[in-house]
Order: structure tokens, then sequence, then C-alpha cells
């Protein structure tokens, strides 16, 4: 792409519009989240959310899958709320190894990780707030409460899929991406 270093940008703040300001006036709380990166040419040209969805190295330790997912989940609303002001393309970039493939919420309100498609409207959000305490310790209210505003529907497709190997990976992993969409219905 003949990018400058100064067009790779990293930690940006998200479009001031994608989500709520927090309802308490005294709050003195950061109102500038975050995105992970950011390609901009003059006009923005994508931003990048990352996971890393693993086993620590502890080998007796665990994982957090619903709480990964959750926050997954939450990252594809961010980036499509961001995208749905700033007309760009969104990516969420993750890499997963076995002790999360193939999760599945206790709900089953999706298909089991990593699925093909997540499609979020502030209904489907307000069931996973309701029904899971995990949903409500990992998601960002500000951005659920700009999804039922706007009253739109963020589609996360998977566009990519693949295993990793290398001499130092004990369990399957895979890098796996979604391209975020707004997704008219």
């Amino acid at each position: 792409m003949n990018l400058q270093p100064w067009e790779i940008q990293l930690e940006c703040s998200i479009h001031k519009d994608a989500y709520q300001k927090r309802k308490h006036p005294k709050s003195k709380r950061n109102e500038n989240p975050q995105i992970d990166l950011m390609i901009q040419n003059g006009e923005e040209i994508f931003c990048v959310e990352f996971g890393l969805f693993r086993r620590n190295s502890n080998p007796a330790g665990t994982i957090n899958k619903t709480g990964r997912t959750i926050k997954m989940l939450n990252d594809f609303i961010r980036l499509g709320l961001h995208s749905h002001f700033v007309k760009n393309d969104s990516f969420f970039v993750c890499v997963a190894d076995s002790f999360i493939l193939n999760h599945q919420m206790e709900k089953k309100q999706f298909d089991p990780f990593p699925a093909q498609n997540y499609l979020l409207d502030a209904a489907k959000v307000k069931s996973l707030l309701d029904e899971m305490k995990t949903a409500r310790e990992h998601f960002d209210e500000r951005f659920a409460r700009k999804l039922k505003e706007l009253g739109v529907t963020i589609d996360s497709e998977k566009i990519y899929d693949e295993r990793i190997t290398a001499n130092k990976i004990e369990h399957e992993t895979r890098i796996l991406i979604w391209k975020v969409t707004e997704k008219l219905i």
C-alpha cells in the first residue's frame, strides 16, 4: 500500500459519536475509547482490533472462554459503530488455541467459537446482558446503548481461518479474521 509510517496509528480514539458518554455528570473517567490500529492515508482506510485467546503459560492454567468471547462481541460492536460514522472497513484479528476453539457459550446464542458470522443488534445484546453475568462484566454498555439508539445491526463475517504451526506451539492454534460491517435489514 506504500504507507508512510505516520499513516499507521496505534491506539487511536474511536469516533466520538460511536458511543454514549457515561451518564454520571461528575464522572472523571476518560471518555476516549481506543481502537488498536488505524491505517489512515488521507481518508481512513481501515481499522483493526486484536485478540489473543489462548491459555496462559501455566500448564495448569485455564482461559475464561465465555469472557473472551463476550469481549470479542463487544469489539465487533465498537468496530461496527466506529465504521458507521467514518465509513471505513473494520476487522477483528484473533489468535486462538484449542483451549477456546469449539467453545459453546452456555445459552447457545451463537454457534461454537469461532462462528462464521456473529449478528449483533440491540435485542441480542440486551438478551446477553440480561441472561449472563459474564456479559455484564465484559461488556461496555456505552456501546450497547449507542447500538440501541441507532437501531443498527453489526455483522461480523469470518474471512480468514488458518492453522498456525511452529516448533513451540503445542496445541492447535489458529489465526482468525472477521470483517465487521453494518448490516442493513
